[in-house]
């Protein structure tokens, strides 16, 4: 139950500081784009422990008048069967729902083993490379020693689920 109030809380944290940043996306990052982002499997470490982007799922939404997408990562093989507030999803990312590099994007990893967590909302690398009516594409690199050791590089693909399937 803390872990869904916990999501939960990190949505409406990332709408509204989306609603309050500016819309100045000229420099993607300090490392040069998404460009180099490597196209493997996304992967990286969730608390200091190993992790690969197995299943995932996203949800469409809108604040303040602007059109989000948030995806939910797992290391376990789940999908929009899964409700995005299960434990099964450890990292979430919300950012702007249009194709193309962006610096308004956050990022929150949340320890499996306990009900920790940590939210990262700059220096990430992030490209949306296709999003259709039923799954996105995008590329991501995000560390934060905060807390642990925490990162994810990689692309991923996660299916779009409407509101009756999770």
């Amino acid at each position: 139950m803390m872990k869904r109030l916990m999501h939960l809380n990190f949505l409406i944290f990332a709408l509204v500081f989306a609603g309050c940043s500016s819309d100045d996306d000229s420099s993607s990052d300090n490392n040069g784009g998404s460009g180099d982002i490597p196209n493997t499997l996304a992967s990286g470490e969730l608390f200091g422990e190993p992790f690969t982007a197995n299943g995932s799922s996203a949800d469409l939404t809108e604040a303040f008048g602007e059109e989000r997408i948030t995806v939910f990562l797992s290391s376990e093989d789940v999908g929009c069967e899964t409700n995005q507030f299960s434990d099964a999803y450890t990292i979430t990312i919300s950012g702007p729902r249009a194709e193309g590099s962006t610096s308004d994007v956050f990022v929150n990893f949340s320890d499996p083993n306990s009900e920790d967590f940590i939210s990262v909302g700059s220096g990430i690398d992030y490209e949306i490379i296709s999003i259709t009516d039923t799954e996105i594409v995008a590329k991501i690199r995000v560390s934060s020693t905060e807390g642990g050791i925490n990162n994810l590089e990689g692309k991923f693909t996660a299916p779009i689920c409407s509101d009756d399937e999770g």
